[in-house]
């Protein structure tokens, strides 16, 4: 990310009033059908693992803050959703998916 958005964010935040960050790493991937790690995708376990992180951790941040940041990789994104859909926050929580987050 770019000195400019992080300024922004860091700007954005402080006018809103939000005094935590919490950094989730994705749940449980399997094997890489390809051989490349970007593809991989969550194990059934790790869809668990992310539900109930969502659970757990995402009731106690709320109310979150718009939007949620991931990697482009499919298994940040596949967590992320069932993050929020566990703690009740999909309707009102983005998804800002960055390439430069995996990179």
């Amino acid at each position: 990310c770019s000195v400019n958005n992080l300024d922004n964010f860091l700007t954005t935040m402080e006018k809103a009033n939000i005094s935590k960050i919490a950094f989730l790493r994705h749940g449980k991937t399997g094997p890489s059908s390809t051989g490349h790690d970007f593809g991989r995708l969550l194990t059934e376990e790790g869809q668990d693992q992310a539900r109930e992180s969502g659970k757990i951790l995402g009731t106690q941040l709320k109310p979150l803050f718009d939007p949620l940041l991931v990697s482009s990789a499919p298994r940040t994104v596949e967590t992320a959703k069932i993050f929020l859909d566990a703690c009740f926050e999909t309707d009102r929580v983005k998804i800002n998916s960055i390439q430069e987050l995996y990179d």
